[in-house]
């Protein structure tokens, strides 16, 4: 019951609202199990960039046995901010989503592109935000993504988005596969 539970109140919370007074003691491979899926749960609006809300992050902080005890939640939400907005180092995730979608002819379906991005742009943020010690996905990860895609696009011919699909579903595929609890449980060094 409380994976249903918690993916209910994880879609149902509402600005300003609390997900840590939730139950945080479900069996681990359950909270494995809503700590792969959540992203999918936060309900998007179709053809908008997310933006960044803290009660859905919130309860993914919440779960991560492993990152939650190393570090404080204002921290961790720090780094989500950033992670969407940039900073002087880096575009954040917005912008380079935006650069995306202009490389891209004009009559393709920017609307089941944008849902994906805003999926995979809070599975990434949700990790990368984490103590340096327990993510799986780094600042080079996120500069090496961003030059395959930035390749891409220079690539690409005026109206074949092809090469920009393909490598933003490469990136797709290593993010969710990385992320995997099964990925979690071998030895990463190997």
């Amino acid at each position: 019951m409380f994976p249903t539970t918690a993916l209910l109140i994880l879609v149902m919370l509402g600005p300003g609202e609390r997900a840590d007074r939730f139950p945080t003691t479900a069996p681990r491979a359950e909270q494995e199990r809503i700590l792969s899926t959540w992203s999918e749960a936060v309900p998007d609006t179709a053809g908008i960039f997310y933006s960044p809300a803290s009660e859905h992050f919130r309860l993914r902080y919440e779960l991560d046995q492993r990152n939650h005890p190393r570090q404080r939640w204002n921290q961790y939400w720090r780094w989500i901010e950033t992670f969407y907005a940039g900073n002087i180092l880096a575009r954040g995730w917005t912008e380079q989503c935006g650069r995306i979608l202009e490389a891209l002819p004009a009559e393709y379906d920017r609307e089941a592109l944008i849902g994906r991005m805003n999926v995979l742009g809070r599975l990434i943020a949700a990790d990368w935000a984490k103590n340096n010690n327990v993510r799986v996905i780094a600042t080079s990860d996120l500069q090496r993504w961003g030059g395959q895609m930035r390749r891409a696009m220079r690539r690409q011919e005026d109206d074949d988005p092809v090469p920009v699909l393909e490598a933003f579903s490469q990136i797709e595929r290593t993010v969710h596969r990385r992320l995997s609890p099964l990925y979690n449980r071998i030895d990463r060094n190997n």
